[in-house]
């Protein structure tokens, strides 16, 4: 693994050790590096409102967008309790592809370690995005 999925897996890990689950107990951090070399992490966030929740994409999202504003997502890292790698969600999915490009990495990690590669295009084929709005 290179320096750069071993700094972003470092910084999910972090991020899930820090996730706030009263709920599921279904803890997820996500890091993303942007073209400036910057890491931003962000967890899942739960509240006895569920809906008022917020997922760790969101939240790394939430957190670059703070420190850096809009910028381009080179790679994001996903790490969570599942059995199997977990990709994000559909909503998280909409919200990346504000900042990503079809070639985007995406590396989704089990907490034990196990991984897959996607790029964004493959999980994300068609978006919404600000040309859908054209009249």
């Amino acid at each position: 693994m290179d320096d750069r999925i071993n700094n972003l897996l470092e910084a999910a890990k972090k991020a899930y050790n820090n996730a706030y689950v009263p709920n599921s107990n279904f803890s997820v951090g996500a890091a993303l590096l942007t073209e400036n070399g910057t890491i931003y992490a962000g967890a899942n966030v739960e509240n006895a409102c569920y809906a008022m929740g917020q997922c760790a994409e969101a939240s790394a999202i939430g957190h670059m967008i703070t420190q850096e504003g809009a910028a381009k997502i080179q790679t994001i890292v996903v790490i969570g309790d599942a059995k199997l790698p977990i990709v994000p969600c559909g909503g998280c999915l909409q919200k990346l592809s504000e900042f990503t490009t079809k070639d985007t990495e995406v590396y989704c990690y089990t907490k034990a370690g196990e991984a897959k590669k996607y790029l964004f295009s493959e999980l994300q084929p068609v978006t919404f995005d600000h040309s859908s709005m054209d009249t």
